[in-house]
């Protein structure tokens, strides 16, 4: 883990877009499968995960496996219903912390024209849920999907009640800082995936212009931290 993903190595991105979205929890509901301590809710869990695992590696090393990346990248309607039906109660792991998953308003339509994109969209809101499970204060978080709320976008939107401290962490972690070590490192490359994925998703070569629009952010509102990214609707 100490690539630089300013590097703008292809490679490097996908490796860190495959061991830092789904596989920390994949692992995890595997241990517990494996220690017989699965119910029928993680076996669930643990299809979608390996589901969504394959996936992302397929857009992530196009050579994996080329026939199915054909497949993948052909024209087919993706909607919201397909995330809130993984999301909607899930136990989530990112490591050794864990949260409970409460959906609210998913809209009602297409989120991604290609398999190929919504991997990257399933990815993006992975790394949501891993920057929070491991912060929230009450042991669960939010996510939701709404269109419109930013003129030519859905919006994704995760969050959860948190303290001052893990507050702080999360700024350090989100805000525009190149050297971070530590136990903070993993974090910060969740979100620089994240901001990679805004400037491919957007077509843009401007991070600046995207962090001004509010494209994609983190704030507090009282004890409630916001975590977002906003992604190109279908029209």
């Amino acid at each position: 883990m100490d690539h630089d993903l300013s590097s703008e190595d292809p490679a490097t991105r996908s490796v860190l877009r495959t061991t830092l979205a789904t596989l920390p929890s994949l692992s995890f509901f595997s241990d517990r499968l494996r220690e017989d301590q699965a119910n029928l809710a993680d076996t669930r869990r643990l299809f979608y995960l390996c589901r969504d695992q394959l996936k992302i590696m397929r857009a992530s090393f196009k050579d994996l496996d080329p026939d199915r990346l054909v497949d993948d990248e052909k024209l087919r309607l993706h909607g919201a219903g397909l995330l809130q039906t993984k999301w909607w109660g899930a136990e989530h792991a990112y490591f050794s912390s864990k949260g409970q998953v409460k959906c609210g308003h998913f809209f009602d339509g297409p989120v991604t024209e290609r398999c190929v994109e919504f991997a990257e969209y399933d990815a993006n809101m992975y790394c949501l849920a891993n920057l929070l499970a491991p912060r929230s204060s009450t042991g669960d978080f939010h996510m939701e999907l709404m269109k419109d709320a930013i003129p030519g976008a859905t919006l994704a939107v995760a969050t959860a009640k948190m303290s001052e401290s893990s507050f702080q962490s999360m700024k350090f972690i989100t805000g525009n800082i190149s050297d971070v070590s530590g136990s903070f490192k993993q974090d910060h490359f969740l979100w620089k995936l994240i901001e990679d994925s805004m400037v491919r998703g957007h077509q843009s070569d401007h991070l600046g212009e995207l962090m001004e629009k509010k494209v994609f952010g983190a704030n507090r509102l009282g004890d409630q931290v916001y975590l977002w990214f906003a992604w190109p609707a279908i029209t």
